[in-house]
């Protein structure tokens, strides 16, 4: 379904933001992951339309950094305060690396530059291949991109913070994907935006939203509007906390909401874990 210019002015706004809102909020529960994909659209996060998209948003965004007061979310504040901590924390001089799983084009690089001016970073965005391959464009001699996490940590000394925000519940397998975080061996992980569930399964479902709700900033004037459903699921709170306990402790967690959907009659916790990781 696509939702064009024209539409857009033919549609009264109420109704258009009806659709808006049943597009991200009206979310089926499914058996499996496998059941979920087969509900969702063919190309999902590798779509060329989005990939161009949120590149293009990047670009304005990174270029509006340097244009005076910004204003910044919830989000962006937990990925501010997470560096404030790791930079403080570290020890030996040198540059902050940082990698950034599913960091898009970079928008996270570029808000921490501008307000940590002074710090020398080694960021690195692991994304999907068609994603990667786009951003590759904007790289800087601090800004590289990725797309698998053995790639993206080789030949790296020492992990200052993996940055996750709103991933986990994208992946297959969650949890899977938190020990790999963990086999990397940060010293410091902020895992935001996160949707969980303190019932005893999880609870796997779509993710359904218009395409210009991607990447930071608004959609230019000119964009066709479309809507995009993912596989989304749910991990269990225990499981998550318990895959964590071992090498890291919970140093905060904060109400996240932005990760959170409604699911039936399921009740979804939004939230946020900053981790240390404990000395041996």
């Amino acid at each position: 379904m696509k939702l064009s210019a024209i539409a857009k002015e033919i549609i009264p706004p109420i109704l258009y933001r009806t659709i808006r809102g049943k597009a991200a909020h009206s979310l089926p529960e499914f058996s499996s992951w496998t059941e979920a994909k087969k509900a969702c659209t063919e190309d999902g996060y590798e779509h060329n339309k989005l990939t161009k998209l949120i590149f293009d948003k990047t670009i304005v965004y990174r270029d509006k950094l340097s244009g005076g007061i910004i204003t910044i979310n919830n989000s962006e504040i937990q990925t501010l305060t997470a560096l404030g901590i790791v930079i403080s924390q570290n020890q030996v001089p040198g540059k902050i690396t940082v990698i950034d799983y599913g960091g898009a084009c970079g928008a996270h690089y570029f808000l921490a530059k501008h307000i940590f001016r002074d710090t020398e970073f080694d960021w690195r965005v692991i994304e999907t291949p068609g994603m990667a391959k786009v951003a590759r464009d904007i790289e800087t001699n601090e800004l590289h991109f990725f797309d698998n996490i053995e790639l993206a940590i080789m030949n790296v000394n020492s992990i200052h913070l993996i940055h996750s925000s709103g991933t986990l519940q994208c992946m297959p397998e969650p949890y899977k994907e938190l020990e790999r975080f963990i086999d990397a061996k940060p010293n410091f992980m902020l895992l935001s935006r996160l949707g969980v569930t303190s019932e005893s399964s999880e609870i796997i479902t779509i993710h359904r939203h218009m395409m210009s709700a991607n990447g930071p900033g608004p959609a230019p004037r000119e964009f066709e509007d479309e809507i995009c459903i993912y596989p989304f699921q749910y991990p269990v709170r225990s499981k998550l906390e318990s895959t964590l306990s071992d090498e890291y402790s919970i140093e905060f967690i904060n109400n996240d909401p932005s990760g959170r959907f409604s699911v039936g009659s399921h009740e979804i916790i939004g939230i946020t874990y900053f981790c240390r990781r404990n000395k041996a």
